[in-house]
């Protein structure tokens, strides 16, 4: 069950998040190798400074899995994620952070119980 959290500062249409979201879930999927349909994507819109207190577009992204992230993974999916919020938001790579946790399925609570 991926879990990918986008916290940004660019400002998106509906269809911007909307594409943001398809996109994203799809190339989680695709990476990670877990089926589309237990992958979820958030997108949160947040005020942002980085860069000794600059206050251009930025993102975060947290990425959260049960298995699956191998060094080469965590590699595809940053350049990937980057790739699609750089796109779709506007945000140059240097202002985007990639964060990945590996989660043990007895943390994880789903459909009235635990996934481990």
């Amino acid at each position: 069950m991926p879990y990918v959290q986008i916290i940004t500062s660019a400002q998106l249409t509906d269809s911007e998040n909307n594409n943001l979201l398809k996109d994203v879930s799809a190339k989680v999927a695709s990476i990670i190798g877990k089926p589309e349909q237990y992958v979820m994507v958030s997108i949160i819109k947040a005020p942002m400074i980085m860069s000794a207190g600059i206050d251009d577009a930025a993102t975060f992204i947290d990425v959260r899995s049960i298995g699956g992230l191998t060094r080469d993974v965590k590699i595809r999916l940053t350049r990937a994620l980057t790739e699609s919020v750089g796109k779709i938001c506007m945000v140059i790579p240097r202002r985007i952070f990639v964060s990945f946790r590996e989660v043990d399925g007895v943390d994880w609570g789903w459909d009235n119980d635990l996934l481990g």
